[in-house]
């Protein structure tokens, strides 16, 4: 006999996956536009207070591959064109996490469950060319170009 998708052992932890990517998205999303960018733009406050850089790289003086995501997103989140000069890829990435709310909500509220299965090439591929994005503004940082 075989058993509906939702009743597979392999149902429970697809669903978990689910609710995990719902929470955190809509934690980042939350906190994203609780935060403010500075009137510099060198840092964010929250509720009016300063928040301490915590890129150890950035304290060094050095620039990272992430180096802006933040104010990025904080000036995504309220569709400031400006979001783009802080980092090229942090709209795009908050794209792909404002876009798990209603995919994971979907996900959770249909009544069949497909298993988890092995990323398919077009995850590969999409989670390479973010990687190049994010390698790519980088490398133009260090060469000393600045939007």
């Amino acid at each position: 006999m075989d058993l509906p998708a939702e009743d597979a052992p392999s149902a429970a932890p697809a669903r978990r996956v689910d609710a995990v990517w719902l929470v955190i998205s809509a934690l980042v999303v939350g906190l994203a536009f609780a935060l403010q960018v500075t009137p510099d733009g060198a840092g964010v406050t929250l509720a009016g207070w300063q928040l301490p850089e915590l890129c150890l790289v950035k304290r060094s003086g050095g620039t990272c591959p992430g180096c802006g995501m933040t104010r990025s997103f904080v000036r995504g989140v309220r569709a400031d064109p400006a979001a783009f000069r802080f980092h090229p890829a942090g709209p795009l990435l908050l794209l792909f996490v404002v876009a798990q709310l209603p995919y994971r909500g979907y996900r959770l509220l249909r009544p069949r469950r497909a298993p988890l299965g092995e990323p398919d090439w077009r995850t590969l591929v999409a989670a390479g060319l973010f990687s190049l994005l994010l390698l790519g503004a980088w490398a133009t940082r260090l060469a000393g170009w600045t939007p």
